[in-house]
């Protein structure tokens, strides 16, 4: 205990040959004063390192995730039948990362829908002379068959004129 009554650590050091020895006495709080003040400059410097790593995992997390809007925008725009080609995308799959595969996927499925289009455009176009040729087709079948059902009628009354004037004839020879 010191000259103020507070509790003290106590050392001693014998020095051999001169039968001495070293005594150094000090209170706890002064012993440890510089390993506490060490430890809290280490605590702040672990928070302003935590603080530093986190605001630089959230921009290269935002720069990493920047590419998935742009596919995630050509997706909403294929979902909206929008076929057109995106430069974005282009951007996007020069990498050589996951985020490429994707890019390059989503423009190969694009092509195959623009494709798809094209060949129900020609498909329809076709489909569409076929039915231009199949109406004149029909205009030209129903004019014959006006035709014939007036052909019809006519060799129907002729015929009926004919198995008159045979009943006649027939009348006459019997009588």
């Amino acid at each position: 205990i010191d000259d103020n009554n507070k509790s003290c650590i106590a050392m001693y050091k014998p020095i051999t040959g001169r039968n001495w020895a070293i005594v150094l006495t000090d209170t706890q709080d002064e012993i440890y004063s510089t390993a506490t003040s060490s430890m809290r400059i280490f605590g702040i410097i672990c928070v302003l390192c935590c603080i530093i790593m986190s605001v630089l995992t959230y921009f290269v997390v935002k720069a990493n995730t920047k590419p998935l809007k742009t596919i995630e925008n050509n997706i909403i725009r294929l979902q909206n039948l929008d076929l057109s080609s995106s430069k974005d995308l282009d951007k996007c799959k020069k990498s050589k990362n996951e985020i490429a595969s994707i890019a390059n996927a989503i423009d190969a499925l694009g092509n195959t829908f623009r494709n798809i289009v094209s060949t129900l455009k020609q498909s329809s176009k076709l489909l569409s002379g076929s039915s231009d040729t199949m109406d004149s087709a029909s205009e030209t079948l129903m004019e014959c068959v006006d035709d014939n059902a007036a052909t019809t009628e006519e060799l129907a009354a002729s015929i009926s004129t004919t198995n008159s004037a045979i009943d006649d004839v027939c009348y006459k020879i019997n009588e």
